[in-house]
């Protein structure tokens, strides 16, 4: 009965995300682009049937099975997770088959050859030769042996398995002489007793200059502390807010001499300002003054007139009117007179008229020739006689402050300085004082630091005197010759201890095990290792022979080989599939293929036609190996480097198979193929099975 895929079942595998159930025909045609999961359907195929270890696949993502007819019993369920695969229900005595049955069952994304194997005879003698007897020998002799040789009295081959165990045996001895080597040289004698006196005199001399250094240490700390009280003496404070106030002084007496130039331009431009105001009054005065003459003489008729009224009436006897005219008559005398005195006033205000004109004259070098010409004058000196005021205050304001100011800071800086020191010389005596502080912090901070690089603690200072002065690079180089010495004894240390310790390593002893045990029981280890080599290098060279033999007899199944590459089983199928090559020949280690004219390598052909080929072997391999049985092949793009008429020979090929009992299943991505398969499969009604993967 024919072995078949009867139903694939996957979810979620790789972009395949729905279920698929798909029933299986004879022949049957996958169709899927890119990035569909045609690849991952494949790979599930593969992780489901076989046991196979040398495919190159990606892991395994998704779930299902594949179910199978024709093996023993019903239908069989595979998966990924199957305990098992295809190849446990062939029986193991049918002769040649091979040991990877999804070599020869699947080709995977147009992957012609039959193996991993690169050497075209291997792939032939895996699947044509019936060699399970001499590679269960050949199984037991490791391959690193069967490459080596024997050459004048050496073993030589790579450097893996015995014969790896081997170099490192004869490694070992060789390690073990030198370890021999190294106790009689560094366990019987050395210099470690010079070096042991070397460290004592020299730590003597370092004792006399660390005490040297501590007492260099106190002397600094002392000039330090000596340092300090000076510094101390200096009111960073004080300093800082008395050359503030100074500087701050001398722009307030800069601002108040501006002032002062201010005020005296000022003044220049005003001091005329209170004659012009009084020239004005008094001009104004006369100008406003009327004339007296008309009105004089009628009060002097009137009273006259008054006066002899009045005597008449006093003769008429009429007093009350006598009386009246009288005292009518005194008031126009009293009138009048004041008239009179106006009239003297005016000619006297007429002559100071003539007085202020000639002054003006003199004052402004210009004649005044009216009122309108002296206000304007007013005018023009008015800003500059109220600014004069108003600085003329401030000025007398700020004289009293900066006084008050001048004698706090003389009286300030005196005491600082302990003597007089004139207000110009002030800011030269405080950057003075500046100066030297600046100069004591350098030199308090630079004792700082050379007392920090001597590193001793102030517990550690030594006031007393010593013999030895301290000499920082005398000292450096006393430390340095002794931390040198120290470390050649240390290493003369290590080196024994090193040396110990790989006695130990190599004899498996504990480290505090005695010398003289030590050098016992590594003697004894040699005999053992020894021994060991004899025994392997023995077995080397049995298997080395043993191989040798083998490979005669390899010799004969490569005859057999060359009558299986003319049978008709292999030659028919190859020029069915080629429509070209009728012959395959085998030289050393290539295959040969020809079409009756020309040989061509098989490594020489192009891809499509090394593709054709070994389906073909696949075909003739198929029927040699399994007789009448027949079963399925997976085909992953395998025609898509064939042209278009070798195309439709191989799909003409696929369906012949399916005649003879064969499940094929082809899965591509190739619109020509689909529509050859299409095209062919409609002539096998429902055996023809069409998939599509889609995005």
């Amino acid at each position: 009965m024919p072995i078949t895929i009867k139903q694939i079942n996957v979810k979620n595998l790789g972009p395949i995300s729905e279920g698929i159930k798909w029933e299986m025909g004879k022949l049957n045609l996958i169709y899927g682009k890119n990035e569909t999961g045609k690849t991952y359907m494949v790979e599930f195929l593969i992780h489901s049937l076989f046991k196979t270890k040398e495919w190159k696949l990606r892991p395994l993502t998704g779930r299902g099975k594949i179910i199978v007819e024709g093996l023993k019993g019903d239908a069989t369920s595979f998966s990924p997770s199957s305990s098992k695969k295809l190849e446990d229900f062939f029986s193991r005595s049918k002769s040649g088959l091979p040991a990877d049955l999804s070599k020869l069952l699947v080709v995977k994304g147009a992957e012609v050859e039959l193996g991993n194997e690169k050497a075209d005879k291997i792939i032939l003698k895996r699947y044509l030769s019936s060699r399970e007897i001499l590679d269960s020998i050949m199984e037991r002799i490791p391959k690193t042996i069967q490459g080596s040789s024997v050459q004048n009295n050496e073993i030589i081959g790579p450097s893996r398995g015995d014969i790896k165990r081997r170099n490192e045996l004869m490694q070992e001895l060789k390690n073990i002489n030198n370890l021999f080597t190294r106790i009689n040289r560094e366990y019987l004698g050395g210099d470690k007793k010079i070096l042991q006196d070397k460290i004592k005199e020299l730590e003597g001399k370092l004792q006399d200059m660390e005490k040297a250094k501590r007492h260099y240490a106190y002397t600094l700390s002392k000039k330090l502390e000596s340092l300090k009280e000076i510094r101390e003496e200096f009111n960073d404070e004080e300093i800082d807010e008395l050359s503030t106030r100074i500087d701050i002084y001398q722009t307030q007496k800069n601002k108040y001499q501006e002032k002062q130039k201010n005020h005296e331009e000022l003044s220049e431009n005003s001091k005329h300002y209170t004659w012009v105001k009084e020239a004005d009054k008094i001009y104004s005065e006369f100008i406003n003054q009327s004339s007296p003459y008309v009105g004089g003489n009628i009060l002097l008729f009137l009273t006259i007139i008054l006066m002899i009224s009045a005597g008449i009436f006093s003769m008429l006897n009429y007093l009350l009117l006598g009386i009246g005219s009288l005292i009518l008559g005194m008031l126009f005398v009293l009138v009048y007179a004041k008239k009179v005195r106006k009239i003297t006033e005016g000619y006297g205000k007429n002559i100071e008229l003539e007085k202020i004109s000639q002054e003006y004259q003199r004052r402004f070098d210009e004649p005044l020739t009216n009122l309108a010409k002296l206000r304007e004058k007013i005018e023009d000196m008015q800003d500059a006689y109220n600014q004069r005021s108003v600085l003329e205050a401030q000025l007398a304001k700020e004289k009293i402050e900066l006084e008050v100011e001048k004698k706090q800071i003389s009286e300030k800086v005196n005491t600082l300085a302990q003597k007089n020191v004139k207000p110009r010389e002030w800011k030269e005596f405080i950057d003075k004082i500046k100066r030297k502080r600046k100069e004591l912090d350098t030199k308090i901070e630079q004792e700082k630091e050379r007392l920090i690089k001597l590193d001793v603690e102030e517990d550690e200072y030594l006031e007393e005197e010593v013999s030895l002065d301290f000499n920082q690079l005398q000292y450096n180089m006393l430390r340095d010759e002794t931390y040198k010495i120290k470390e050649k004894l240390k290493e003369k240390g290590e080196e024994l201890s090193t040396l110990k310790q790989l006695i130990c390593q190599t004899t498996g002893d504990e480290i505090n095990t005695p010398w003289e045990e030590l050098i016992a029981n590594l003697r004894e280890r040699y005999e053992e290792v020894l021994e060991e080599l004899k025994e392997l290098t023995a077995r080397i060279i049995a298997q080395i022979t043993v191989t040798s033999v083998i490979k005669e007899f390899s010799e004969l199944e490569d005859k057999r080989i060359m009558e299986t590459l003319k049978s008709d089983v292999i030659t028919k199928p190859l020029y069915e599939v080629t429509a070209r090559y009728s012959d395959l020949r085998l030289d050393g280690e290539n295959l040969y293929v020809s079409d009756g004219y020309d040989e061509f390598a098989l490594n020489m052909l192009s891809t499509g036609a090394k593709e054709q080929v070994f389906l073909a072997l696949r075909m003739g391999f198929c029927a040699k190996l399994l007789k009448q049985d027949s079963l399925f092949l997976v085909l992953d793009d395998a025609f898509q480097y064939s042209d278009w008429d070798r195309r439709k020979l191989l799909v003409d090929k696929m369906v012949n198979l399916v005649d003879k009992g064969w499940q094929i299943i082809y899965f591509t991505m190739d619109d020509s193929i689909k529509k050859l398969f299409d095209e062919k499969g409609r002539s096998l009604g429902a055996y023809y099975k069409s998939f599509e993967l889609k995005t």
